[in-house]
């Protein structure tokens, strides 16, 4: 059996409006990818809320798919909300507050208290962002990324639920990442082993997608699929949209599909 190859090309047909609340929401997300990154947590105290990436720069076995000195891809993404937001208070404290730099500052203190992880092996991005952005930025970067400390390894931003509440279950970062005094008293209900297998299944997941395709946040991006018979129904690996077209199976060749809804 012999399999062709062709490249589609997929193309945005909707007008790009600029002020599309997803559109101004990627430019939130490039700007962060844009920063400067910094060790963790950052040195100097600074003001307001946002969003921020971490990254994973060490040797464990398990995160090698995203172990990388080029910070390509971040192990958790996350916000700080400025105070107020999530009690829907109308007063929100937001340039004053120190919302972001105290959030980075705990995650900090998780990572330390970790038997397994050295902070040293940690860089991170983060960017002050008006309150109304915050939550759709993270949001994509969750999306865009599917960092494993957001998708795989619940628990991480988790803190102590308290005395009245230890039969809760004990958090996959804290199975995998011991070293927290309070999750020690919570049930663990899986193995290392098992936690480990499912990061290894993203990472299989993670170098086929690699080697498939390419992500970007341009509105032109480009597939290779093998077909079998002169009409075929691709399925794309983003959003999942689905669509059709004919080709002739002597003549491979490029040729443009409309997308109403394609995006990152």
């Amino acid at each position: 059996m012999q399999f062709h190859h062709i490249r589609i090309r997929t193309t945005m047909t909707k007008a790009y409006d600029p002020l599309d609340y997803e559109n101004l929401a990627r430019s939130v997300v490039a700007a962060l990818l844009e920063s400067a990154s910094t060790a963790l947590p950052p040195t100097e105290k600074f003001s307001g809320s946002g969003v921020y990436a971490l990254y994973y720069t060490g040797s464990l076995p398990f995160y090698s798919h995203i172990s990388s000195s080029d910070l390509h891809k971040p192990i958790y993404v996350g916000k700080a909300v400025p105070t107020g937001a999530r009690k829907g208070s109308r007063r929100v404290e937001s340039d004053s507050s120190a919302e972001l730099y105290r959030r980075l500052h705990d995650h900090a203190k998780s990572i330390e208290q970790a038997k397994n992880l050295d902070l040293a092996e940690f860089q991170a991005r983060y960017l002050v962002v008006v309150p109304v952005w915050i939550t759709l930025a993270e949001r994509f970067l969750i999306d865009h990324f599917q960092p494993v400390w957001n998708t795989v390894i619940d628990g991480f931003g988790n803190h102590d639920p308290g005395s009245g509440r230890r039969n809760m279950r004990r958090p996959h970062w804290d199975i995998i990442h011991p070293g927290r005094s309070w999750a020690v008293k919570l049930k663990a209900t899986e193995t290392v082993d098992e936690i480990v297998r499912l990061i290894g299944t993203q990472g299989e997941i993670t170098q086929g997608a690699r080697s498939s395709t390419a992500v970007s946040y341009n509105r032109v991006r480009w597939v290779t699929i093998p077909f079998l018979t002169d009409e075929f129904t691709m399925l794309l690996p983003v959003r999942f949209l689905r669509t059709s077209c004919r080709a002739t199976i002597s003549k491979p060749s490029c040729f443009a599909i409309s997308a109403n809804s394609l995006s990152v």
